[in-house]
């Protein structure tokens, strides 16, 4: 009996297990599903910092304190940098990427060119260049921005104090990776969730990771073979494709040498130097640019002796200059049917420029030709006539064209009400029917028929009077049948008698 008892007990605790499982597994796919952008942008970075991002999930209050902390610094340092032109801007926002170059700047006071060039040597080109501009022109710089990052960096550590020393690391690690920090931030319902499973089921969350890591490598291998293929086969596109790469860098600022003299080592192992998560990134870039990317990473591809190698696809920044830039589907028709044909549909691990893609084609449907996407000789010309048209501002469509013009009007007549308050303006609706009334619209139509009604009852009551006097003569036949009846009754008894 005892026996079975514990059998009974083991059997319905299994089954509560299985539950629990099935329960996490569940609340896992909803949540990748859900949040596949961001979830699948994680799953790519190396296991050591997918483990130290997890970790600091678990705590999303101490997120949300770095993030107030963040915001503040960043608020400051805008502040200390305004009065200075914005490529000045530029060298001094370029300066806070490298590691302790602020600090060592900052303790020349004042500094000399030769104990600059000392410390610079371990620096990269782009961070000298800079350092010489700033260092000689603006020598008081340095010391405001290390004495800023220095409070940041106070802040933060009183942050993380009250934690154990393993999620200390992992905050001290991901400070360092400021785009991993942003992605937390800017999504905490997932970072709550993630990282309430992460506590349930830290195991099972870290396997889930890496097979989702494993499928999107395969399927990037696989996608960036397969628009190297589009682009060797479409000579067109290729073509357009290092026109629009040029206009791309001299949009963004990039130097004419960079697009020409590239030196492979860079690129077979690319270091990047993100902007410190104290400072920001800054301001005039459109979405979060931490990684000041060289032109080949958002093309594509680069030039070696004198010969375009393709490395894979363009990077969201430059897909997203092309599809929010209406002359581009004139300019460059081939490789925008490139781009449409190759990302349209849910079927690319890229997720970032398919999502821009598709969102572009659903908010820009009405306005596209039936035929737009149709994969043939003449889709070029159908997309460069669609270019060649008054481009279509999104946000008119959802603004109704007659609610505009007549809201100055209204408050035209009622300029003494314009600065009460909202719960005023009430009282002028009554009145707002009287003035939409008058409109051209309503007015020419409705006086006419009102004056036609109004004028023939009066008519009508003056006619029917001299109508009505002569009405007492039918009353006199019936009076006078009935006298000459009697009189004929009395005759006829007198013919009898």
């Amino acid at each position: 009996m005892k026996a079975f008892r514990i059998a009974i007990v083991l059997f319905l605790s299994s089954l509560c297990l299985t539950a629990q499982a099935q329960d996490i597994q569940d609340r896992i796919s909803r949540l990748f599903r859900e949040d596949s952008t961001d979830i699948q942008t994680i799953a790519m970075y190396p296991a050591e910092t997918r483990s130290k991002l997890l970790l600091a999930a678990t705590h999303p209050e101490a997120l949300a304190r770095i993030s107030d902390a963040n915001k503040k610094s960043n608020e400051q340092f805008r502040g200390l940098i305004s009065g200075y032109s914005k490529d000045d801007q530029e060298r001094i926002w370029n300066l806070t990427r490298f590691d302790g170059l602020i600090q060592k700047m900052a303790k020349l006071n004042p500094p000399s060119e030769e104990a600059l060039e000392e410390i610079l040597k371990p620096y990269p080109k782009e961070a000298q260049e800079d350092a010489r501009v700033v260092g000689i022109q603006y020598p008081s710089v340095a010391g405001a921005l290390a004495q800023q990052q220095n409070m940041f960096t106070a802040d933060f550590d009183q942050i993380v104090n009250g934690y154990s020393g393993k999620d200390q690391d992992a905050f001290q690690a991901l400070l360092q990776q400021p785009e991993v920090l942003s992605i937390l931030n800017n999504n905490m319902d997932m970072t709550v969730r993630l990282g309430d499973l992460y506590k349930s089921d830290p195991v099972l969350i870290n396997n889930e990771m890496d097979a989702l890591a494993l499928q999107l490598a395969s399927q990037k291998a696989k996608d960036t073979e397969e628009w190297k293929q589009t682009v060797q086969k479409d000579t067109a596109a290729k073509q357009e494709l290092q026109e629009a790469a040029k206009d791309y860098a001299k949009e963004k600022g990039y130097r004419e040498d960079e697009l020409t003299n590239v030196d492979i080592r860079i690129i077979e192992h690319p270091v990047f130097y993100p902007y410190p998560y104290w400072c920001g990134y800054p301001y005039w870039y459109e979405s979060p640019y931490w990684y000041p990317y060289p032109y080949w990473y958002h093309s594509g591809f680069y030039f070696w002796n004198g010969n375009m190698v393709i490395i894979g696809p363009p990077s969201w920044y430059f897909i997203h200059w092309h599809f929010n830039h209406h002359p581009h589907f004139y300019h460059y028709p081939h490789l925008s049917g490139a781009y449409i044909n190759y990302y349209y549909g849910p079927r690319r691990s890229t997720v970032q420029n398919s999502r821009e893609v598709n969102t572009w084609v659903n908010e820009n449907r009405s306005n596209l030709p039936r035929d737009f996407f149709v994969k043939d000789k003449d889709q070029p010309e159908r997309i460069r006539a669609f270019g060649r048209q008054e481009p279509r501002q999104i946000e008119h469509r959802d603004i109704q064209p007659e609610v505009q013009p007549t809201r100055p009007k209204q408050n035209e007549l009622s300029e003494p009400k314009v600065p009460a308050p909202p719960r005023e303006i009430s009282p002028v609706k009554p009145s707002e029917p009287k003035q939409i009334k008058p409109s051209p619209k309503i007015e020419p139509a409705t006086p006419v028929p009102q004056k036609e009604k109004v004028t023939s009852p009066v008519i009508t009551p003056k006619q029917t009077p001299r109508e009505v006097k002569p009405a007492p003569i039918p009353k006199t036949p019936k009076q006078d049948p009935a006298k000459t009846q009697t009189k004929k009754v009395n005759t006829e008894k007198k013919i009898r008698k």
